[in-house]
């Protein structure tokens, strides 16, 4: 009996640790989606069109107003929210990429649209496991990760 005890100890440890939580622990683990953000969609007079979540912030969501203009509207970690006018509706990127022969219109890939930024511009990010491409904000097809030459 005394030998059992400290078998039954590492065993209820064993299961105390399997069922502990580190969410969060390992980067990109998960789509980071802010909490309340369509509260305040609501406050800037906007309907979301398309939510596009990303592993890191800001979240962005594609969103229009009540004349059918289009914009990103990106939500930062710090509570900033900002939002910026689309060249292209989110539909026309859609058809840009079905046009460019992308298996976008199968309902999972939808999920594999993306549109993020760097340097303070915006970029479209499509990847099917087959293809991927990156469109500018004019739908155009750029390399956002090239670094711009200086003279």
């Amino acid at each position: 009996m005394i030998r059992i005890w400290p078998m039954l100890v590492l065993v209820f440890v064993i299961i105390i640790a399997g069922c502990s939580s580190n969410k969060g622990d390992v980067a990109g683990d998960e789509l980071y989606i802010l909490e309340g953000y369509e509260e305040k969609l609501k406050a800037l007079d906007l309907t979301e069109v398309a939510a596009l979540p990303y592993f890191s912030s800001p979240f962005i969501t594609v969103a229009e107003d009540q004349s059918g203009q289009q914009y990103a509207v990106l939500f930062d970690k710090s509570g900033e929210v900002r939002q910026e006018r689309l060249s292209l509706e989110y539909e026309e990127i859609i058809d840009s990429l079905q046009r460019k022969g992308y298996k976008i219109d199968q309902a999972p890939n939808k999920l594999n649209l993306h549109l993020f930024e760097i340097n303070h511009n915006l970029y479209w990010s499509y990847g099917d496991g087959e293809a991927s491409v990156y469109l500018d904000g004019k739908g155009n097809e750029a390399d956002p990760f090239k670094k711009e030459e200086t003279n």
